[in-house]
């Protein structure tokens, strides 16, 4: 067999075992062929991959790149574009990486975030969307209704809402009333509620709830300084006076010690069944008032309202209809006022008439005298 000295480092190597490079012979330790064209090159001019295999600088330049994690060369079509498309990893350094959920992009742990379902968003798509960032967890989650505890002020994830039960329900968030009377009481389709709104820390609700039966704490963000709103349990007037009223009162007395404030705060909302009026009945109310300016003054000082509060929360200016429209309506909750912030509001979502004139107060005396009213 021929053999020929190798041009660069001078070993004898047999000729169908080394390389023509140039027309010049080079052993197999010196020379080789290119694993993409096929071509010879010396190995001096040749890049190894992260396969082990040699190519040459052209089939590196069109076909490879190096990954900016590890460092090794790979094929293109196996790297991944990391926040820009000038930094690119290889496969398997992609693990250290995550993708948005939104652009499709694959971003650095401190450029993502992790929502509680186990999507990611990057920093500007979650930017883009309305996310917030739950208080137990850390994760970022879409709000809904029951996202913020009104307790607390807190914004929970779905995963977490339920390890912080929440005892202010959000505005028109409860719906279960029952009926309540005394069991001795005969049959009657006049039942009272109200809406207090109080205002003071949040928090306090819990232990009030545990003093008053019958009642439930909203959240209701009209409220001045804070707080929440006390709302009832439709009941007997027999009830409430007999039963209800001492309960009431060892809640508002717990209320009032703990620094809460009701007057100028907020208001007293009594609802009264609709079933129990007539509309004569309904008619002559609205003439009380709303008929009589020169009453005004009178209304004033029962319902311990500032003249610009009464105007603006429970209007006794905005009448509707006149005596006769009411009594001679054909429907079968006849309207009184123009609106919700009227003296006398229809609410046919609990299908009473809601009686929005007095100022709120944590005085049981306060209460029954406006409840008589």
């Amino acid at each position: 067999m021929k053999r020929k000295r190798c041009k660069k480092c001078g070993k004898l190597e047999q000729v169908e075992n080394g390389y023509f490079v140039d027309e010049k012979f080079y052993c197999s330790e010196c020379a080789t062929e290119c694993s993409e064209c096929g071509k010879t090159f010396l190995i001096d001019d040749c890049f190894e991959t992260n396969e082990g295999k040699l190519v040459c600088r052209d089939c590196k330049d069109r076909r490879y790149d190096t990954c900016h994690d590890c460092g090794l060369l790979v094929r293109v079509n196996h790297l991944h574009s990391i926040e820009n498309e000038y930094f690119c990893v290889c496969d398997d350094c992609l693990s250290n990486y995550q993708m948005c959920r939104d652009c499709r992009r694959y971003y650095s742990p401190s450029n993502i975030r992790t929502l509680y379902d186990g999507t990611t968003l990057c920093r500007s798509c979650l930017a883009n969307t309305y996310h917030y960032q739950c208080s137990d967890c850390g994760l970022y989650f879409p709000p809904n209704d029951n996202s913020r505890n009104n307790t607390d002020g807190n914004m929970y994830c779905p995963n977490c809402v339920s390890k912080h039960p929440d005892p202010i329900f959000h505005y028109h968030g409860f719906e279960d009333f029952k009926k309540i009377k005394k069991k001795s009481e005969p049959e009657t389709n006049e039942f009272f509620g109200f809406e207090l709104e109080v205002s003071g820390d949040r928090t306090k609700s819990v232990e009030f709830l545990k003093l008053v039966p019958h009642v439930v704490c909203m959240n209701d963000s009209s409220i001045e300084g804070g707080g929440f709103e006390i709302v009832s349990q439709p009941m007997s007037r027999k009830y409430f006076k007999d039963t209800f009223r001492k309960y009431l009162a060892k809640g508002l007395a717990y209320l009032r010690k703990n620094g809460f404030k009701g007057h100028n705060k907020g208001g007293l909302h009594i609802h009264v069944s609709a079933d129990s009026l007539s509309k004569y009945q309904l008619a002559q109310m609205a003439e009380i008032l709303y008929g009589n300016d020169d009453d005004r003054d009178t209304w004033l000082c029962l319902t311990q309202r500032k003249e610009e509060n009464i105007e603006h929360w429970s209007s006794m200016t905005n009448r509707y209809h006149t005596f006769a429209d009411i009594r001679n309506s054909q429907d079968e909750m006849p309207l009184v006022g123009s609106g919700k912030y009227t003296a006398l509001n229809r609410d046919t979502r609990t299908k009473t008439y809601e009686f929005r004139i007095f100022n709120s107060n944590l005085k049981i005396k306060r209460i029954m005298k406006n409840m008589e009213c």
